[in-house]
């Protein structure tokens, strides 16, 4: 919202504002500029501050009139200041806005300023110097840590608790982890576009699994999970992926979307209750891929969710070294 408002007020400033008119400071201009509630100044082509308002010029202990004729040199230290003549000249040079957000320390405590940037032109259409305007967001980026930390030992309380009561089955993962425990492929990665492809699939999965396992009732069981994986990948986020693989017997079929994610607060009633289903769950099939798995990773966040659903099962002999030849990365 902020960068929406602030290219606003950039383009509506920098229009009205032409080199003479930053030498001169009419009062109309100043006015303009004081009664703007972000923090604004005006740099000359050589990058020395022509004007700043009250609320800039306060962040350095300075009055607006203190702070015109002062460079980045003296008030930040070298490395910053090296870095912010540098981007004006870029700014200047291209005529492009700069629009960012970055953290910056003074006497050892850190704050975050998001920043515009934007070019102001002469009567002839000449980059004569630029405009800033900033402000601070570091309470912002608190309050963003806050949160994130917080869902991170939500998390860790799920992984322990999850694990604790399924006796290890069920296991809350990151994808790097998921990716580090799949391995080798014994098919190419597919898409699944829409229901209708479901039953190729399935077929497709159960014939990788019976060339490379030996058949018994436990494998029917597991391909019925991994269906459920599928339909419910498919119901909530459009389409799906999967692929199967081989860890040292352990048959895996890892199943992901790029839906809204799985909310954990949903999860225990999606795990423990049978028949519980939300359109944010994994749903009803959640408590049969409990049923019929020997080991269930899961990975969800919004734009991703990466589920593996693991079966120990008996290798035929000779099996299991590599992409199963009829599944080959195809596309429904």
């Amino acid at each position: 919202m902020f960068s929406e408002i602030g290219h606003r007020v950039g383009d509506s400033l920098s229009n009205l504002l032409s080199f003479q008119s930053l030498q001169g400071g009419e009062s109309k201009y100043r006015t303009l500029v004081e009664n703007i509630p972000q923090k604004i100044f005006l740099k000359d082509k050589n990058s020395v501050y022509v004007s700043g308002n009250e609320n800039c010029a306060r962040d350095f202990n300075l009055t607006s009139d203190e702070l015109t004729g002062k460079t980045d040199y003296d008030l930040f230290p070298k490395e910053l200041a090296d870095k912010y003549r540098q981007a004006d000249r870029e700014i200047m040079a291209t005529g492009k806005t700069s629009d960012f957000e970055e953290p910056y320390e003074i006497d050892g405590q850190q704050f975050w300023v998001h920043t515009i940037k934007t070019p102001v032109r002469d009567g002839a259409g000449n980059v004569s110097g630029l405009l800033g305007i900033y402000r601070d967001i570091t309470e912002r980026k608190q309050a963003d840590e806050r949160l994130r930390q917080k869902d991170l030992d939500i998390k860790k309380a799920y992984v322990d608790v999850f694990s604790a009561v399924t006796g290890g089955k069920l296991i809350i993962a990151t994808p790097e982890e998921i990716g580090e425990s799949l391995g080798r492929p014994l098919s190419g990665k597919e898409n699944i576009r829409s229901y209708r492809s479901l039953s190729k699939s399935r077929k497709k999965i159960e014939n990788v699994i019976a060339g490379n396992f030996k058949p018994n009732e436990n494998i029917r069981n597991f391909i019925v999970a991994v269906n459920e994986g599928l339909t419910n990948s498919i119901k909530h986020a459009g389409r799906a992926r999967f692929q199967v693989f081989e860890e040292d017997g352990l048959l895996q079929v890892e199943v992901s979307d790029n839906g809204p994610g799985i909310s954990f607060s949903a999860l225990p009633k999606a795990t423990f209750l049978s028949g519980y289903s939300t359109k944010n769950t994994l749903g009803v099939g959640f408590t049969v891929m409990l049923e019929f798995c020997d080991k269930i990773m899961l990975s969800t966040q919004p734009g991703h969710t990466g589920i593996v659903l693991g079966l120990q099962a008996e290798l035929l002999e000779g099996r299991a070294v590599g992409l199963d030849e009829r599944m080959q990365d195809e596309v429904y």
